[in-house]
């Protein structure tokens, strides 16, 4: 199962691990690299980051320094998510104290390249994704949906993208729909 980014991991998992058995997703952010000149304000920016990334990777084989950037932040250009990000960055919303902003530069090569979409169609387990037209990238869901290769359900649930991190409603919803699946899946 996987939440937001995860969502694109157990996909990724799902599509390379034959133990798979099942797979559930909650709000996926399901990553494909055609979306990365949207989210970092054009292909010039995403061209920056690879080399960015490569220096980092060449930084860290000379001296094992990892540098870091911030994962989220409204305003720093360094940043992953230039957007305000009231969830992981304010400590009234439950923010872990122990998670740390960042994001290891020599990472931003497999970041940019990781394809959730085009693994779907090599995902043939039943999969349940939950989204709502709110979430991140809803279109992205439907297309995830659309290549999947084995059974398939789609559930349209209401609320924002956070609202499937703490709106207890929807957080009941969703965690009872994924383990009727799992349940149906899996014993």
């Amino acid at each position: 199962m996987g939440v937001c980014t995860s969502g694109s991991t157990v996909v990724h998992a799902a599509a390379e691990g034959p133990d798979v058995g099942a797979v559930a997703t909650i709000a996926g952010y399901f990553l494909e690299p055609s979306l990365h000149p949207l989210l970092q304000f054009g292909k010039w920016r995403v061209e920056r980051r690879r080399r960015q990334g490569r220096e980092a990777r060449a930084l860290f084989d000379r001296t094992g320094t990892v540098t870091t950037i911030p994962a989220y932040h409204p305003v720093d250009v360094r940043a992953v998510n230039l957007v305000p990000m009231p969830y992981y960055l304010s400590r009234r919303r439950g923010r872990v104290p122990t998670w740390r902003n960042e994001f290891a530069e020599l990472g931003w090569e497999t970041f940019l390249d990781f394809d959730a979409v085009a693994k779907a169609s090599a995902v043939n387990v039943p999969t349940l994704l939950i989204h709502s037209k709110m979430a991140a990238f809803p279109k992205q869901a439907i297309k995830v949906y659309d290549r999947l290769a084995g059974p398939k359900e789609l559930h349209w649930a209401k609320g924002s993208h956070f609202s499937f991190y703490d709106k207890p409603a929807v957080v009941r919803d969703a965690s009872d729909r994924v383990a009727a699946h799992f349940h149906a899946h899996l014993t």
